[in-house]
């Protein structure tokens, strides 16, 4: 009889196998980031890469990157033991040209239309992990059909 493995042991090799590590840190990292930067400074700010030991973080607006930078000594304390496999020394903030189309549709425009999950993610037992492979899909499905309303993304307009 063949031993069934959860997606919560699954996941971690494969990435590590792909040398996917940086993603899955960061991932984990936008998980805990309401309880690392505060619920105010996470609905405007996001951990998405980590380049050496630089930690990117997208921002709704400049004054939240002042905002934390500003506070970065204190969020350090805070990342780093949650990054144990990792030394990050620092981040930047960078402001996403379309955060606010992540976020909702500007003045005047429809909202697109969301786009399902894949029925079989319902499969796994485990809520949080389910919850997380729905953000990455969606992450996935947005980075590479494009922002739903047409806006531009971000790309060589200094994102990490």
């Amino acid at each position: 009889m063949k031993k069934f493995t959860t997606l919560r042991h699954i996941l971690p090799t494969l990435f590590r196998e792909r040398q996917w590590q940086d993603a899955w840190q960061v991932q984990g990292l936008y998980s805990k980031w309401p309880h690392i930067a505060g619920e105010e400074a996470a609905r405007h700010s996001r951990p998405v890469a980590l380049r050496g030991q630089t930690l990117w973080l997208y921002v709704s607006h400049a004054i939240w990157a002042q905002e934390l930078l500003f506070r970065q000594r204190e969020l350090l304390r805070r990342i780093r033991p949650l990054a144990a496999d990792r030394s990050i020394a620092g981040f930047r903030c960078v402001v996403e040209p379309s955060w606010f189309a992540a976020t909702g549709p500007a003045p005047g425009q429809q909202a697109a239309p969301a786009r399902p999950l894949p029925s079989s993610f319902q499969a796994i037992a485990d809520q949080s992990s389910r919850e997380a492979l729905g953000r990455l899909w969606q992450l996935w499905q947005e980075r590479h059909s494009g922002p739903a309303n047409g806006q531009a993304t971000g790309a060589g307009q200094g994102s990490p």
